[in-house]
């Protein structure tokens, strides 16, 4: 059998695993696990695995900030005028 599956997980532990994209809530992670179970697991009454992860299994998207763009942009945007409460 093979498949793929995703298995989320925080801090806190196991989640839930699902068989579509996840959508995640702010501190939970998810893995795709891609598997391959052979036709003995079936035959076993409680099959076991185990999943380690690595560093090397991180994937961490660059993070760049350049302030200057920002400010350049936010002082070419017109100031909007305050509306007084009197």
């Amino acid at each position: 059998m093979k498949d793929t599956v995703y298995l989320i997980f925080s801090s806190a532990g196991v989640h839930k695993m699902t068989k579509n994209l996840p959508a995640l809530h702010s501190g939970e992670y998810a893995v795709c696990l891609n598997m391959e179970v052979p036709d003995a697991y079936f035959k076993a009454a409680i099959p076991k695995a185990q999943l380690t992860l690595g560093e090397e299994q991180m994937i961490t998207p660059p993070v760049t900030l350049d302030v200057q763009s920002a400010k350049d942009a936010m002082a070419e945007q017109p100031k909007k005028k305050r509306k007084r409460d009197d």
